[in-house]
């Protein structure tokens, strides 16, 4: 009793540090809005629910029923986990080692040394933790059968009960459940001397008619849902193998246990395979089997997954080994002390597992603080009254546009869609993308266009004519921004002196089309210089088919043009590896940022002018002539991340039904306030970090007359309002 009533206030304890520090963003607001899809509540009409697995948002609607508001649930249903996860590694250690020691001092490992687990809390990633829960019961269900000296159905029942569990909490742990249960149940089963081979497949039964109940889910539900993010470039580039060595190693603790563990588990194995028994050991390793098995499998098909998330199955099997290890040593070393009381035998394990918490436990608990905080979003209360606010206002169908963070709250409170940016490497879907660049394009430029490879965002404007192209490339599967060209820096000279910049004149005209496998983008800006008419022409290209850019500057004036220049600038806060200029060509490398170092190549046509590196960039000159054209290029190191689009903002206030924003706080807000202002949208009220931007009077949408490419989300949109109107969910 002594070490149960132990595990019980260690889990208690873990629990209490968990639920310290509030619930903050991450995944948290997410897993919040898929319960109130098992609730009946409204959701956001573009979701899809199907592919989650759906036993942690059942198990928080159910919460949700007996807690009505939702952060106290959520911190109460946090708690609850906390407990479940210690106990449940407690459970594991104990039955598969047969001593309740060992099962305590591998959970004290588990959860006080290696903080990993602590960060799952950190940042939200409920259905793993519920999944490992799931996977450490199953384990201590067929070990507890296996050790047992006749037939108990009952073990074999719960274990294949608890796997099935597991694979619908949580899809690439449910993967390792089915492997560990089918190592473990075997093992177990097998290596039974006491069963005859009739009653060990009749043991097996549970769990074969459990994969026949879960093929139909499988083959149905998560392979045709999991094929997007599996093949996910974007993930394997940024959280690839290296990423989760990188991470395991970063945490000394966490090291020390990983090693530690894998030195127990392999003498151990092999101790009761050279007396020819299956013993603990033997058990833990067919679940490290399992765990690791998966992980190699998953590195040498390169499939495209977060590698960091293996690292909670792969290290579970461990830190029990360890604590079998622990209490072995422990059990050793008093029998080398004679004359020691009776009562340091079971006082030792409790001796050393407080010694570890005291070592370890103020360190996990302070990294976990600190990752918590990271994930937190900057005022949760106010955000929640905001959310409930805006939802109360809006009419039906409206979205509000917010930040990452934000948007998952906001959709996790209300139910309300909400537009937010989200980094490729961790979406699962094509529209999760594309409402994402959506994003992207409102809160960050005042026009865009991209063809998967590129992404070009004008930042300022003049009367609603788009300057300042941003130039983005697809690294790895993420835009990230590298160069742009200010209106001020592209000129034009004539008699000596300068006759005219870009940013100088005044706006006249826009114009876009996608025409022959390109999207263009035409501004003219015009003015008098020397009694002279002058216009200044920009237009910028993408090619759908191949990763090029193209900006082509042509001056129109009677006064004779002796130079034209441009000033490819690196985007503030981007620092250069090197910058290499050979003829007609510079090409720059930046930073490494996954895999590899960015890399953009910047070329003009052979004998056209001169390309020069300078402190700010690459100066592009042409001389005796009106016009200057520069092309954009690299490697691809990705497919496409979406498809060829021209991204005006008013088309995608109309195409998303956007009725709002809300802002945060910070250098970018005075920018995003003008460029929403400019699309019709009022400061309403300033509240904590938080700005509240409404459109109150939102026109009906008109389908623009142009050339338009729409992406398929957006067509999707147009189609749904043409047959519904403005106020249904589309």
């Amino acid at each position: 009793m002594a070490f149960d009533a132990s595990a019980l206030v260690l889990a208690v304890l873990g629990a209490f540090i968990v639920v310290d520090v509030q619930v903050g963003s991450g995944d948290y607001g997410q897993w919040l809005m898929v319960s109130r899809y098992y609730s009946g509540d409204e959701v956001p009409g573009y979701r899809e629910f199907s592919a989650i697995p759906p036993i942690v948002p059942l198990l928080l609607a159910l919460t949700r029923l007996v807690i009505s508001d939702p952060l106290t649930a959520l911190a109460a249903f946090k708690a609850f986990l906390a407990l479940a996860f210690f106990l449940s590694v407690y459970a594991a250690g104990a039955v598969v080692f047969r001593d309740k020691a060992a099962g305590l001092l591998g959970a004290v490992c588990t959860f006080f040394v290696a903080d990993r687990y602590l960060g799952l809390f950190a940042f939200g990633g409920l259905l793993q933790l519920t999944s490992i829960v799931f996977i450490c019961l199953a384990v201590a269900a067929f070990a507890q059968a296996g050790h047992s000296l006749r037939l108990s159905m009952r073990w074999w029942i719960l274990g294949s009960l608890a796997i099935f569990l597991a694979v619908l909490s949580h899809v690439g742990t449910g993967v390792i459940a089915i492997l560990t249960g089918c190592t473990v149940a075997s093992t177990a089963a097998i290596c039974n001397r006491h069963l005859s081979w009739s009653e060990r497949i009749k043991a097996l039964m549970p769990l074969f008619i459990v994969f026949l109940l879960l093929a139909p889910y499988w083959f149905m539900v998560v392979l045709p849902n999991s094929t997007e993010y599996a093949s996910n470039s974007a993930a394997l580039y940024y959280r690839g193998p290296s990423v989760l060595w990188q991470l395991l190693e970063e945490y000394q603790p966490t090291f020390i246990l990983l090693w530690a563990g894998l030195a127990s588990l392999i003498a151990g194995a092999l101790y009761e395979a050279l007396r020819r028994r299956v013993g603990s050991y033997v058990i833990v390793a067919a679940w490290a089997a399992a765990a690791w098995g998966f992980l190699g499998v998953t590195i040498i098909g390169s499939v495209g997954t977060s590698y960091p998330r293996l690292m909670y199955p792969i290290l579970l099997p461990l830190a029990v080994a360890v604590g079998g290890a622990l209490l072995l040593g422990l059990k050793g070393l008093v029998t080398m002390l004679p004359g020691l009381p009776k009562v340091a035998v079971p006082v030792a394990p409790l001796a050393l597992a407080g010694l570890i918490l005291l070592v370890a436990g103020p360190g996990a608990a302070e990294s976990y603080q600190r990752e918590a905080r990271f994930y937190e979003v900057a005022d949760l209360a106010q955000l929640k009254s905001l959310s409930e606010s805006l939802d109360e206002r809006l009419p039906g169908g409206q979205a509000i546009l917010a930040s990452s963070g934000d948007g998952k709250w906001i959709e996790g409170l209300t139910g309300r869609e909400t537009l937010f940016t989200l980094p490729n490497r961790f979406s699962f879907r094509d529209y999760e993308r594309e409402r994402s660049i959506a994003a992207d394009a409102l809160l960050r430029s005042t026009f865009a266009m991209t063809n998967g490879q590129f992404f070009i965002k004008y930042f300022g404007s003049d009367d609603s004519i788009p300057v300042y192209p941003w130039i983005a490339i697809n690294h790895g599967g993420e835009y990230i921004d590298l160069v742009g060209i200010s209106p001020a820096d592209s000129l034009a000279t004539s008699g000596g002196e300068p006759l005219a910049s870009l940013g100088a004149l005044s706006a006249h005209d826009i114009d876009w089309q996608s025409r022959d496998g390109q999207l263009a983008v035409r501004t003219v800006h015009t003015g008098e210089r020397r009694g002279q008419q002058v216009s200044y022409t920009q237009l910028a290209t993408l090619n759908e088919k191949h990763a090029s850019f193209t900006l082509v500057e042509e001056i129109d004036s009677a006064l004779p043009i002796e130079e034209m220049q441009m000033l490819v600038r690196l985007v503030p806060g981007v620092v250069p590896a090197s910058i290499n200029v050979q003829g007609d060509q510079a090409d720059l490398f930046f930073p490494r940022r996954g895999k590899s170092e960015p890399h953009i190549r910047v070329t003009i046509p052979e004998g056209s002018g001169t390309l020069e590196l300078v402190a700010e960039g690459i100066l592009v000159q042409t001389r005796g002539s009106n016009r200057l054209e520069v092309r954009f290029s690299f490697v691809p190191t990705a497919e496409n991340i979406n498809d060829p689009a021209i991204l005006p903002p008013t088309q995608l206030v109309e195409d998303y039904n956007i009725g709002a924003a809300l802002l945060l706080e910070g250098p970018p807000l005075r920018e995003r306030i003008a460029r929403l202002e400019a699309l019709g949208f009022t400061v309403e009220r300033r509240v904590g970090p938080y700005v509240v931007m409404v459109a109150p009077n939102l026109p009906e949408p008109i389908l623009v007359t142009r050339d338009y490419t729409a992406s398929r989300r957006q067509k999707r949109a147009i189609d749904a309002h043409k047959r519904y109107g403005s106020g249904d969910r589309v």
